[in-house]
């Protein structure tokens, strides 16, 4: 698999997780009245700025977008750990000696040709 292919594929599931779950945290966190202001917050970190620290909504929108990324943290930890096991796993490959055993070759087959 090329690296522009995983790549478009972890960025889709990080989009997937964003998307999924962002709106509903913004709309379970939100106060009653900013409630009807959740997609727009959703759509803009501009206009998620807007709220002043410490305001109630403000918090909330913290929190929502925290705990979303605790959850995009966890899942590319959890879909990098099969990659730590095979590159642990993974046979080395000792390229000097490969060199070594080449650059002989092409010296014994230069003697030869002289």
């Amino acid at each position: 698999m090329s690296m522009i292919a995983r790549a478009n594929y972890v960025h889709s599931i990080g989009g997937a997780i964003w998307n999924g779950l962002l709106p509903g945290k913004l709309a379970n966190y939100l106060p009653v009245d900013e409630k009807s202001a959740s997609r727009k917050i959703f759509g803009s970190i501009v206009v998620a700025k807007k709220y002043k620290a410490g305001t109630a909504a403000r918090d909330a929108i913290n929190l929502a977008y925290r705990e979303t990324q605790q959850r995009l943290s966890i899942a590319s930890l959890a879909l990098s750990l099969p990659l730590l096991l095979f590159v642990i796993f993974m046979r080395n490959i000792k390229l000097e000696e490969e060199d070594k055993l080449r650059e002989e070759i092409t010296e014994k087959k230069t003697e030869v040709d002289s």
